[in-house]
């Protein structure tokens, strides 16, 4: 906002103060004192040749629907004022002011603004075949708004065109150092190369978080507008366009995936946490009793079994998992405190992937290892679009585990690298193909204690996740250009784990269950396109339950399942692994 902008606004401010303070209205200040409004909004329409007159009359129609709505009624009645003023501007080769400024307070003055559209839609105004100058367009909706008798909280200008004409660049900049706050845009038909939508986002809008709605037809302006004119009454960006719910969808999602994706190798380490450990094997071999010349051996007896000690430091191994999460919708806190904005759709992820590495025992105390997992997850956001997912972490760790007789302790740190490449499809046919990346880092630690064959124990985990999706220009009608985005998730969990060793024969069966609880610090998302993202679950409930078979210096299998339940999302994952000792 600009210096005079913040001046102007004060003042107002000021004034409402002395204005409650002498009990006057909040719409006025008494004799020619102009009156106070929310908004101050200057329709600038485009009636150009390229507009026809059943187009014209569409855009008419979207305009008088929109004012009859009792949505944005109630939208302008929940202002702090509870009014805005409204007038409507046609442009082609110049410009016309087509309705003055009027006040609207409540549905019957709404009402009447639309029975003033309608009154238009007999006539195009400046005929059929004018030049588009948005510019003009620009240059009067100025002037309108510095000439009439309302001060606004926010001043916009909403600029509607199928057009570009030539650049408006030099009376945007005007409009906004002359006490326009924003100039918002919506483009109206195909637009298969974005070509349209960009020229406005670079040479029309402007100020306060702007924005350009589209409509894919002049018949589907009729929506458009009224989502348009309910994010400028509010003051918040249109949430329910879609390119803004993708987006949001996916900073949720790509957490999920990355969480899936390393899980696998992390469980490779519920053996030690089941306090089953490799152990160095005897091997005794015994000598033979005759001397290699067929005769008994020196002295007359056979010489004494040879004994080797054999450890089993190397491990390799490898697994798949299966993992599905799903996500509620979530309505952001909106205008005058009602939950009426849509931040997040329904939102159903399922992965499928695998893993394999390896690792090396240095001694009975510390082990490193390094994995390399790859996953596939494909996303399904409701009515807005899909996406694939397919991510490539590089995995590398390293364990401790401490035996102290009735009790050990245990600690192990995790790092992934992951990179992802999204396939996204937003409907109904506009595509994208970002990449992005990721950064996760986990702690694990622990205590077992043991009762003949029970092991059991508390654990903690501090897991650290930060990644980003780039920046990437939509493809189809409609399309627009998203910006990079960043998300991060630090959680905690403090759980509980049991397990019960089952000797048979070489080998033991493993039986195990964990129950955790889950606090995840960074449940705001922040903001995409100027709009808060809400919230993701703070707390959750993690349980678990899993069977491992284990062999000394062989082979080894387990199956793990894990569960995630908070009030918004629920998540189940089942992997299962196979390793051989040497």
């Amino acid at each position: 906002m600009n210096p005079l902008d913040t001046i102007r606004k004060n003042r107002f401010s000021q004034l409402l103060g002395f204005a409650a303070a002498l009990g006057v209205p909040a719409t006025t200040m008494g004799g020619s004192a102009n009156v106070f409004v929310d908004l101050e909004l200057s329709l600038v329409t485009d009636v150009s040749g390229s507009v026809g007159f059943d187009d014209y009359q569409a855009m008419l129609n979207g305009y008088s629907a929109a004012f009859r709505s009792p949505r944005l009624i109630n939208f302008i009645e929940s202002g702090d004022i509870g009014a805005i003023a409204v007038n409507l501007v046609f442009f082609a080769s110049d410009a016309t002011e087509g309705i003055p400024f009027q006040l609207i307070t409540n549905a019957s003055e709404a009402d009447a603004f639309a029975a003033q559209v309608d009154t238009w839609l007999s006539a195009k105004p400046g005929g059929i075949g004018g030049s588009t100058d948005i510019a003009d367009g620009i240059d009067l909706g100025l002037s309108t708004l510095n000439t009439n008798n309302y001060d606004g909280t926010r001043v916009v200008i909403d600029v509607a065109g199928d057009g570009t004409g030539t650049s408006p660049g030099s009376s945007r900049d005007n409009a906004l150092n002359n006490g326009v706050d924003t100039i918002n845009g919506i483009v109206i038909g195909e637009d298969p190369d974005g070509s349209l939508r960009q020229f406005y986002s670079d040479e029309v809008i402007g100020g306060d978080n702007p924005f350009v709605s589209s409509a894919a037809t002049f018949q589907e302006f009729e929506p458009r507008i009224l989502e348009k004119l309910e994010a400028e009454v509010t003051g918040i960006p249109p949430v329910s366009n879609a390119a803004f719910l993708l987006g949001s969808s996916l900073q949720s999602v790509s957490v999920s995936a990355a969480r899936a994706t390393t899980q696998g190798v992390g469980g490779r380490l519920s053996r030690l946490r089941s306090g089953v450990r490799t152990s160095p094997m005897t091997i005794s071999t015994p000598a033979p009793s005759y001397s290699a010349k067929g005769g008994m051996a020196k002295g007359g007896m056979p010489k004494s079994p040879i004994v080797e000690t054999r450890r089993c430091p190397w491990e390799v191994y490898g697994g798949l998992f299966y993992s599905t999460e799903d996500i509620d919708q979530q309505f952001s806190t909106g205008f005058a405190g009602t939950p009426n904005f849509l931040v997040r759709p329904d939102t159903d992820i399922t992965t499928f992937g695998g893993w394999v590495g390896f690792d090396y025992d240095f001694n009975d105390n510390w082990t490193a290892g390094f994995a390399v997992s790859g996953a596939r997850s494909d996303v399904d956001m409701a009515f807005v679009g899909t996406s694939d997912i397919d991510t490539l972490a590089l995995v590398p760790y390293v364990s401790y585990y401490r035996d102290a007789g009735s009790y050990a302790t245990w600690a192990d740190l995790q790092y992934a690298y992951g990179m992802n490449d999204y396939d996204i499809t937003r409907f109904p046919a506009i595509i994208g193909s970002p990449e992005g990346n990721f950064h996760n880092i986990e702690f694990n630690i622990g205590v077992n204690l043991t009762a003949g064959q029970l092991v059991h124990g508390p654990f903690g985990q501090l897991r650290w996740l930060d990644g980003d999706i780039d920046s990437y220009q939509e493809i189809g009608v409609g399309g627009g250009f998203i910006p990079e985005q960043d998300y991060e998730s630090l959680a905690t969990q403090l759980g509980y784990q049991v397990s019960y060793q089952i000797p048979q024969g070489d080998s033991v069966w493993v039986p195990n269950a964990t129950v955790a609880w889950e606090h995840e610090f960074e449940a705001d998302q922040g903001n995409f396109l100027g709009v808060p993202l809400g919230e993701v679950d703070e707390d959750l409930l993690v349980a678990g339950l899993g069977l491992g078979w284990y062999t000394n210096c062989g082979w080894n299998a387990s199956l793990d399942y894990r569960g995630r339940f908070g009030s918004d999302t629920q998540g189940h994952y089942v992997g299962g692994r196979v390793g051989k000792e040497f």
